[in-house]
């Protein structure tokens, strides 16, 4: 049977990670520049070799810089990149750049779970991200945890739990669930244009009105056939989802706690860890994203027979 994480190495020498699942996989590594990118999420391929590298996507365009461009991994806010952040932050001296370099990774003995870790070269910021692989389910579990090395306070302005990075599509239609009392859980469909699609929760507890699940397709799936990404956000506060697409066929959404009325002071010596966020791939259709979903539930999130006896 095939490993959950694979590793590799990248034509510039450096790593790339392979998170497999029964039918799909999830590809990153550090690219020429320092980066974190993003590579591929789709079904698994044969080999390794296979896959893209980080170098694939180390373009320069007119007028931009690498970072505005860039499919990263987990955004950082500042150094001319200028998409949906999942990190913004004050330091003590009010510098609000955040810049985070590769350090090192672990799988942990479980076997499922990889955790890369990343650190500010000239702040006591660090970042680790999570990705706990569930091959029966074709799903991904990610999170984040930031930990505060120093001894002064950083201010945390958003730090959301993923940045969840599609294949480049003429055309991509998204559906999200939107409801009332009496009338929860409504489908809400809408073809991606060019900008910015939000949906976000600010009553402060799960009510009916919204729920944190995406999904998205190339206008031709169905419940029994075609390609969809989806996801759920496992965080009943306030929450946030902001799908991005832009003029260079590039489609991202990035999800977690929101940052409507949002601050945390990150003493020193402390932590913050984020939410959930679980996205999957399929190429059966929405029948088969909402079994996968179902049965990621029944077996890892509600509670097993006999807990607590």
């Amino acid at each position: 049977m095939i490993s959950p994480v694979q590793f590799a190495t990248s034509p510039s020498g450096n790593p790339i990670w392979i998170l497999n699942t029964r039918h799909t996989a999830y590809v990153f590594g550090v690219d020429p520049a320092g980066y974190l990118q993003h590579v591929y999420w789709g079904a698994r391929l044969v080999h390794p070799a296979d896959y893209e590298t980080p170098e694939t996507y180390h373009e320069r365009r007119a007028m931009e810089r690498m970072p505005a461009v860039s499919r990263e991994e987990f955004p950082l806010w500042g150094d001319y990149a200028f998409g949906e952040p999942c990190l913004k932050a004050t330091f003590a001296d009010g510098v609000r750049t955040v810049l985070m370099q590769f350090v090192d990774s672990e799988v942990l003995p479980d076997g499922q779970t990889l955790v890369v870790r990343l650190r500010d070269p000239h702040y006591p910021l660090h970042l680790q991200l999570h990705y706990r692989v569930l091959p029966d389910h074709d799903l991904i579990e990610r999170h984040a945890v930031l930990t505060n090395t120093g001894t002064e306070p950083i201010a945390l302005e958003r730090v959301m739990t993923a940045a969840w990075t599609f294949p480049r599509r003429e055309r991509f239609r998204l559906r999200t669930l939107s409801g009332k009392w009496g009338g929860e859980f409504q489908v809400q469909t809408v073809e991606v244009p060019l900008g910015k699609q939000v949906v976000e929760h600010r009553r402060g507890a799960s009510t009916f009105d919204a729920n944190p699940w995406f999904s998205l397709d190339a206008g031709d799936a169905d419940e029994r056939q075609g390609a969809v990404w989806f996801g759920a956000l496992a965080f009943s506060g306030n929450w946030k989802l902001v799908l991005e697409r832009t003029a260079f066929g590039q489609t991202t959404l990035t999800g977690g706690i929101n940052d409507f009325d949002f601050g945390w002071q990150l003493a020193g010596g402390e932590g913050f860890e984020t939410p959930v966020f679980v996205g999957g791939y399929t190429e059966g259709g929405y029948g088969a994203a909402s079994r996968l979903l179902h049965d990621y539930e029944l077996a890892e999130v509600l509670p097993q027979p006999g807990a607590g006896e």
